[in-house]
């Protein structure tokens, strides 16, 4: 009798673990659900360069300036130095989707490109790498890897992130930002070039002026 109630307590055991891990289970593939969740879907609008370039005269303010919790992007003008190339921007968006909707929409006319190119062409073909993105077909990097191949000579994105990032990350692009934002007698006092809590407000002030 001993050994049957044993055996029972034992099963009841099992089962009970079972049931644990699978509601474990359950809530870890629901974290990894929305990890992939896919973004809004992102719809091609009508190509107008001027028009388009009006409005992100418009824009510029608010999206040169930072707000917490934003994720942004920096890039530059490709094209000769003449008409403004190598000229760089920080711009920042409540969330993805807004962000992808600006890439689709504004991100050919940042900085002119080349007379002798469809402009029309590289709009459409940035818009068909940027649904992808929202769609989850490519991942971050792999996208900006393809917008910069299309978008050669109008513009490049040379970071994509958050300002925790570019206080901490360790990328050649972080690690450029900050050495210019921290003197050479801060540098060497510190043991690593991340930028102190204290002076976070400072650093935002210094990224609004950044690239140009």
């Amino acid at each position: 009798m001993r050994e049957g109630k044993k055996d029972e307590e034992t099963k009841t055991w099992k089962d009970s673990c079972q049931q644990r891990m699978a509601g474990i289970g359950g809530k870890w593939q629901g974290l990894r659900r929305k990890r992939h969740m896919k973004h809004k879907m992102i719809t091609l609008r009508k190509f107008d360069e001027e028009k388009m370039a009006e409005e992100i005269q418009q824009q510029s303010e608010r999206l040169c300036k930072y707000r917490k919790g934003n994720i942004g992007f920096f890039s530059y003008g490709d094209a000769s130095p003449a008409i403004g190339g190598g000229i760089g921007v920080f711009l920042w968006f409540n969330s993805h989707d807004d962000l992808y909707e600006f890439l689709a929409d504004y991100f050919v006319v940042l900085a002119p490109g080349p007379c002798s190119a469809d402009h029309e062409a590289v709009f459409v073909s940035v818009g068909g790498i940027v649904q992808e993105l929202a769609a989850g077909k490519l991942g971050k990097n792999e996208a900006i890897q393809k917008i910069n191949e299309v978008a050669k000579n109008f513009s490049q994105i040379e970071w994509w992130g958050t300002l925790e990032d570019l206080c901490h990350g360790k990328g050649e692009f972080q690690e450029k930002v900050r050495g210019h934002f921290l003197d050479r007698h801060e540098k060497a006092a510190k043991k690593d070039d991340s930028i102190p809590k204290e002076r976070e407000k400072e650093f935002i002030r210094f990224l609004a002026e950044y690239g140009f």
